[in-house]
């Protein structure tokens, strides 16, 4: 087996939707990455609350789509088409206010 192969089924009692967690970043991408590791670190104890088989909660796919729509809200993806986004988007005084 190679080393740098990290397909495995184990990936998903963490909650990502497939045996290779690579492929559920492509939205939120390194940002949502460096978020899921984050929350991991400074709240270890929820977190291994949270995948316990009987909860049944998709962490890691719920932290990425959580990273993904602030990152859209906050206008903070390179592919945002202003005026088919706007619904999702925040208006200019949230965004203003926000930095």
């Amino acid at each position: 087996m190679d080393e740098n192969d990290i397909n495995h089924e184990e990936w998903k009692k963490y909650g990502f939707q497939n045996k290779n967690p690579r492929t559920d970043f492509r939205g939120a991408g390194l940002m949502g990455l460096k978020n899921l590791i984050n929350y991991v670190e400074t709240n270890n104890l929820i977190f291994l609350e949270m995948i316990k088989d009987e909860n049944e909660f998709i962490f890691a796919i719920s932290s990425i789509n959580v990273s993904y729509y602030l990152m859209t809200f906050f206008h903070l993806h390179d592919f945002l088409d202003y005026k088919k986004d706007k619904k999702v988007i925040c208006s200019r005084k949230i965004l203003k206010n926000f930095s």
